[in-house]
């Protein structure tokens, strides 16, 4: 097989009707032996906002949350990300777009990240350490990169 996984992408709810659920539900890929993963960005347009993200997480996907998570007024996402299991949760910047809510006006940076994580620490009432390992180990697993937070086996071992 020369793939392992589709690349990943995230996806904004105006592509997931007419591609990702027919992509990431069955043909081709998994008739091929291939998992659609990625990152999906909660729409807070969506009236079934809960009921979007389980299926998501159904199908392998993280739900990525970032600087609008920063913003007292977003309680819908804020519920959200309070709520959902930790372990299919990421955290994004959105940059150059979707500042957090210190930078409004502002082009957003990846520097900002922090932010984000210290409001989902603060509504999931977790620590700061627990949900970035966490969400980074998310991360790696989703994108099929290499999880820098664990030992890596010696080779001599094997």
């Amino acid at each position: 097989m020369l793939l392992r996984t589709w690349l990943p992408y995230d996806w904004t709810p105006r592509s997931e009707a007419y591609f990702v659920f027919p992509l990431a539900q069955g043909t081709p890929g998994k008739q091929c032996g291939l998992a659609a993963t990625g990152v999906y960005q909660p729409s807070l347009r969506s009236p079934w906002l809960a009921a979007q993200a389980r299926q998501y997480m159904d199908m392998g996907f993280c739900l990525g949350f970032g600087g609008m998570l920063t913003y007292e007024r977003s309680s819908k996402l804020r519920t959200l990300a309070a709520k959902l299991p930790l372990e299919h949760l990421v955290l994004e910047t959105d940059a150059p777009d979707m500042p957090g809510a210190a930078h409004q006006y502002q082009r957003n940076s990846p520097e900002y990240l922090p932010e984000v994580l210290d409001v989902l620490s603060e509504i999931r009432s977790e620590s700061r350490q627990s949900i970035a390992a966490t969400t980074t180990i998310n991360v790696c697993r989703v994108l099929t990169l290499p999880d820098k937070t664990r030992p890596v086996p010696d080779p001599q071992d094997a």
